[in-house]
């Protein structure tokens, strides 16, 4: 098979798993609203079905952007980071809820606009946001969405208090994607999935995925460029 061969077989593939993620979405969200009608109906909670079912429909949407964004030349533009953290936390909050956990947002100061491509990075925000609620072990946990000054640039991601995420950890799950079922499996029993579908996005938006600190949680983040330009999206 010639390379022109393997171009067309990936492409076949990517277009596969494009269709079933969407078809996957119209079960997934008949099971949800089928869910909420018999908890109102019978009075009992159901909320490992509701937080199976949000987890996956929002994979799924990451993972659908991820798959339209690679069909397209990204081009940056000077985007609000606070804007697109507001967005990531409404989006998240009902998943964190079936975790029992809290959402918070830490936006300290100003910021001007970043340069980087507004769906890649929210896209990739609530992909990092699905990772680290997913790993919370303790009822009432504090699930971060923060912003700070690192020297010349702006650092943005999910942060929490969850022990097992380093440098190190994330170094080896990306050796292990596709390869172990638990690639972080020291952070995290799940597959993590959103964590390797944000990275795949950051890096499309011309920055990286990082373990970072944010005043006294630990969490995923990236570094972006601040914008000369005014304009915003």
């Amino acid at each position: 098979m010639n390379r022109a061969d393997d171009d067309r077989s990936l492409s076949s593939e990517n277009r596969l798993l494009l269709v079933l993620a969407e078809e996957l979405k119209l079960p997934l969200l008949h099971v949800s609203q089928q869910t909420e009608l018999y908890e109102q109906t019978h009075g009992i909670s159901l909320d490992g079905i509701h937080a199976s079912t949000q987890h996956a429909l929002l994979l799924i949407d990451s993972y659908v952007t991820l798959h339209t964004l690679r069909q397209q030349r990204l081009e940056l533009e000077p985007v609000s980071v606070s804007s697109v953290l507001y967005e990531t936390a409404r989006v998240l909050q009902p998943l964190a809820a079936q975790y029992h956990c809290k959402i918070a947002l830490q936006i300290d100061g100003r910021y001007g606009p970043v340069m980087s491509h507004r769906a890649a990075l929210s896209a990739a925000l609530v992909s990092m946001g699905t990772a680290l609620i997913t790993a919370v072990k303790q009822p009432d946990q504090q699930v971060t969405l923060g912003v700070h000054r690192a020297q010349h640039n702006i650092v943005a991601g999910v942060f929490s208090s969850t022990k097992g995420l380093g440098d190190k950890v994330l170094q080896q799950g990306r050796a292990l994607y596709g390869r172990a079922r638990q690639p972080l499996q020291s952070f995290t029993p799940h597959p993590a999935a959103g964590v390797f579908i944000a990275d795949d996005l950051l890096e499309m938006a011309g920055t990286q995925l990082r373990v970072a600190q944010h005043k006294n949680q630990r969490g995923l983040a990236t570094m972006l460029e601040p914008s000369r330009q005014l304009a915003l999206v």
